[in-house]
């Protein structure tokens, strides 16, 4: 709900839909949810339901003492869950919100507006884990492939995506390696992140190789 309003509210749309909308909003919410929701009320009984409901919904988020992290705990959570599209997911959000009144850009500021109205919503929470946040991948998919989109409709001479995406698989290649090679990881862990640098140095290749032949 908080992406539907914010999306429509930055598009210039009708933030309250009409009674069609509504009712068939509500028959495809409830044909989802109705077989959960009825099996979890036939084992736990409807007290117990609206007592977890309460717990882990309300008091989790406004006053809750587990998993509390400060307000910019997602920062990293986006940059890391996000690789290696971090460099043209910030430059859609950019981008999109530049061109709000653009009627070809109505998507990606959609997108844009519900992701970081989302990503708000999440840091104001009490309780804080990194999965919380994956329903917004959906959106971030949305403002990579606009902005990759607009590289292609662009003149050749524009390419900061392509090239900011390029130097983030170098820079993700170096870390990596770095941390393989020193004395921060061990075992498997070291495995992981070796196997990572020699991935990301590859992409970088061909990433390196692709913008010489554009």
């Amino acid at each position: 709900l908080l992406v539907l309003l914010a999306g429509r509210t930055v598009c210039g749309r009708e933030v309250w839909p009409g009674w069609r909308a509504m009712a068939g909003g509500t028959a495809a919410c409830l044909a989802v949810i109705a077989p959960w929701a009825l099996a979890l009320i036939g084992r736990l009984g409807l007290p117990a339901v609206f007592g977890l409901l309460r717990t882990e919904g309300l008091e989790r988020y406004f006053a809750s003492d587990a998993h509390v992290k400060p307000f910019w705990f997602y920062g990293p959570v986006v940059l890391l869950g996000f690789l290696p599209w971090i460099a043209p997911l910030c430059l859609g959000l950019v981008k999109s919100i530049a061109r709000r009144r653009d009627p070809e850009a109505r998507t990606a500021v959609y997108a844009a507006a519900g992701f970081i109205c989302s990503l708000v919503f999440f840091s104001l929470s009490a309780s804080k884990l990194p999965n919380y946040i994956l329903p917004l991948a959906p959106l971030a998919a949305l403002l990579v492939t606009w902005e990759f989109g607009q590289e292609l409709k662009a003149s050749r001479r524009k390419s900061q995506g392509p090239l900011l995406l390029t130097l983030s698989l170098a820079s993700f290649a170096a870390i990596l390696g770095y941390a393989a090679s020193g004395d921060y990881l061990y075992g498997e862990y070291r495995t992981i992140a070796l196997t990572g640098s020699v991935i990301y140095s590859l992409s970088t290749l061909l990433a390196v190789v692709g913008l010489l032949r554009s």
